[in-house]
């Protein structure tokens, strides 16, 4: 339960660097034998034709302790899973309306902080960009997603207007966002430094 407030902090500090270009956040998470892994196996991929190729971020924050829980922070949103089952804490940073806006999140830095240590988890603001900005658009946008909590995000996108999910199952799906029902779509694009700090 500690673990998990502490990710919500985290989450609205790392909006707050993507949102708000604040140049860094640290958010204090206590391991309690557990341990912090920056992993760089989930992958969001965004396509459309108003962009020369594809925009792609990676990385996600996981805290394991006792047992098969964990805790994780992935593009925007929080999770606690347990194997490839789970439920989504807190919501990534969507909007959908006549203009779309969605949020890219990309991790990078040290790998691992374990021990019953407290740490500081300090986001540091590298890229921030408008990689898409699609005006009077024609053609649909599609998101591809290649994540251990793929079943999870499915569930999410499903419950969105005008949205639809295809997976073949496993940790790929793709999101497409129907054109006919927006009028612009926005990519925000973030990349963030994670570095562990006593």
């Amino acid at each position: 339960n500690n673990v998990e407030r502490a990710f919500d902090v985290l989450q609205d500090n790392l909006d707050d660097v993507s949102r708000d270009g604040v140049p860094s956040r640290a958010t204090e998470i206590q391991l309690g034998g557990g341990e912090l892994v920056l992993e760089q196996e989930s992958t969001f991929r965004v396509n459309h034709t108003a962009t020369p190729g594809t925009i792609v971020e990676t990385g996600s924050l996981t805290y394991r302790g006792a047992g098969d829980t964990r805790i994780v922070y992935e593009n925007g949103a929080v999770f606690r899973m347990q194997g490839d089952n789970g439920v989504m804490l807190s919501e990534p940073d969507l909007l959908l309306g006549d203009t779309v806006v969605y949020s890219l999140y990309g991790l990078g830095g040290p790998q691992t902080a374990g021990g019953d240590r407290t740490v500081l988890v300090i986001g540091q603001r590298g890229t921030r960009e408008a990689a898409l900005d699609a005006r009077a658009a024609t053609d649909d946008v599609t998101l591809a997603i290649n994540s251990s909590q793929a079943a999870v995000w499915e569930r999410y996108y499903e419950e969105q207007d005008h949205v639809s999910v295809s997976t073949t199952g496993g940790p790929d799906l793709t999101v497409t966002f129907d054109a006919d029902h927006y009028e612009r779509f926005v990519v925000h694009r973030t990349e963030t430094r994670i570095d562990f700090s006593d």
